[in-house]
C-alpha cells in the first residue's frame, strides 16, 4: 500500500505510472482510469488504498 501510494507522490514520469497503474488494476477499471484521464489517477489512489484493507 505505502509503495503504490508513494509512487503517485513521487515525481514519476507518466508512462511509468501509468503502465504500473495498468499492472495493478483490472481491465475494466483499466479502461475506465483512461475515460477519466487525471482523474483516473486520483481514482486509481483511491481504489490502491482500498485493496490494501483488504
Amino acid at each position: 500500500r505505502m509503495q503504490a501510494e508513494a509512487g503517485l507522490r513521487m515525481n514519476d514520469s507518466v508512462p511509468a505510472l501509468l503502465s504500473r497503474i495498468r499492472a495493478d488494476v483490472t481491465p475494466a477499471e483499466w479502461t475506465l482510469i483512461n475515460r477519466l484521464g487525471l482523474s483516473g489517477i486520483h481514482y486509481y489512489s483511491r481504489i490502491a488504498r482500498n485493496h490494501a484493507m483488504l
